[in-house]
């Protein structure tokens, strides 16, 4: 996203997300690498196209870093529920950050 090139794993991603906020710790000191991690992460969430309950769960999981079982018990959703939206929103950030085109939903 930012002007450097970098290419980011479904591993980093996914392991980014985790330590979501150990990043922003490190960014509001300013870290550089942590500014750059942090902004392609916020940029791509935003262009992701993620569903309302899909930028729920990662409002309060990464953003307010609950467990997936709190995220899960918030939202009214089992936790198996909340892992898979987790697991779709690290997709669609990693092929956002790796310049991939979601795919289109199917017209009906």
């Amino acid at each position: 996203m930012q002007g450097i090139e970098v290419e980011y794993s479904m591993k980093s991603v996914r392991n980014i997300l985790e330590n979501f906020f150990h990043f922003r710790t490190c960014m509001d000191k300013g870290n550089i690498d942590a500014i750059i991690i942090i902004t392609d992460i916020m940029e791509a969430s935003k262009k992701a196209k993620l569903t309302p309950r899909q930028k729920q769960v990662f409002y309060y999981r990464f953003m307010l870093e609950y467990t997936q079982k709190e995220t899960a018990d918030i939202l009214g959703i089992t936790q198996s529920t909340a892992l898979e939206h987790i697991e779709d929103i690290t997709i669609k950030i990693y092929r956002l950050l790796n310049g991939m085109e979601l795919r289109k939903p199917r017209s009906a």
